[in-house]
C-alpha cells in the first residue's frame, strides 16, 4: 500500500506525466520521496485518526464512561483529546472541522442501528476520505522557493528537487509542475515563500492550523512561526 501510495503520488504531482514523474524520482531520490511523501500526507492522517477516535468513542460509550484509576477521564477521551490536539497542531483547520463531524456523524447514526442510513453515512464519509487522499496526493513535501536566475524573467517559483554546487538545480515548476535545471552558478537567491490560497482547492490545501490562527493572537505572538513572504 505504501509502494502504491508513493507511486500514485508521483503520477499526480507530474499531472499524468510519467517521464516526469520518473524525473521527481531521480532528482530527489528514493528515501527523501518516501519520507516526504509520508510527512506531506501527516495532516490528513492525523485528521482520520480524529474522525476514527471520535467514532470509536461514541460507538462504545459504556467503556468511555470508565475512567482510569486517579484520572477524571476515561482511555477513549484521552485518546480522543489526544487526537484533537495533534489535529489542532498539525492539521488544516478545515479537514480538522470535516474529521470532527465525520466522527460524530456516523458514530451517532452507528448507534441509531438503521441500516440504511448507516450505509448513506458511511458512502459520505467515503466521499470526504477520498477527497481529503487526493488533496494529500497533491501536496508536495518540499517548501515552495522563489529562485532569482541570471538572464530568466520572470523568477521561476517551485520546488528545489536537487542542487549540485556548481553543477546543476533542479526545480519542480508551480503550478505547471514541470522539471526545470539551471547552472547553480547563475542562481542570485533563493527565497522560501509561501503560495496564498487562490481557489476553492487551494483553500483547503493551504489552509492554516487552527495552532497557526490561534497564535496570531498577541499574548502568544512568541509561538506564532513568522510566516514567508508571498510567492
Amino acid at each position: 500500500m505504501l509502494g502504491a501510495f508513493l507511486v500514485l503520488k508521483g503520477y499526480v504531482l507530474s499531472k499524468g506525466n510519467i517521464p516526469i514523474a520518473l524525473g521527481i524520482l531521480q532528482n530527489a531520490g528514493l528515501p527523501t520521496i518516501v519520507v516526504g511523501g509520508l510527512l506531506s500526507g501527516l495532516p490528513i492522517l492525523v485528521a482520520a485518526v480524529l474522525a476514527g477516535t471520535i467514532f470509536n468513542a461514541l460507538t462504545h460509550r459504556s467503556e468511555a464512561r470508565k475512567s482510569v484509576k486517579g484520572l477524571p477521564l476515561s482511555p477513549q477521551a484521552i485518546v480522543v483529546l489526544a487526537t484533537v490536539v495533534l489535529s489542532f497542531i498539525c492539521t488544516q483547520w478545515p479537514f480538522m472541522i470535516i474529521a470532527a463531524v465525520i466522527g460524530l456523524a456516523t458514530g451517532a447514526i452507528n448507534r441509531m442501528n438503521i441500516p440504511p442510513l448507516t450505509i448513506a453515512a458511511y458512502l459520505v464519509a467515503l466521499v470526504f476520505a477520498v477527497y481529503g487522499v487526493t488533496v494529500m496526493l497533491y501536496t508536495v513535501w518540499l517548501p515552495t522557493e522563489k529562485l532569482t536566475i541570471a538572464g530568466v524573467n520572470p523568477s521561476p517559483v517551485g520546488y528545489v528537487l536537487a542542487d549540485n554546487p556548481g553543477g546543476w538545480i533542479t526545480i519542480l515548476v508551480s503550478p505547471q509542475n514541470g522539471i526545470v535545471s539551471y547552472r547553480d552558478a547563475k542562481v542570485t537567491s533563493r527565497q522560501t515563500c509561501e503560495q496564498a490560497p487562490h481557489d476553492s482547492w487551494s483553500q483547503l490545501t493551504d489552509a492554516a492550523t487552527l495552532w497557526q490562527e490561534i497564535t496570531k493572537w498577541q499574548p502568544l505572538a512568541f509561538l506564532h512561526q513568522t510566516p514567508e513572504p508571498p510567492c
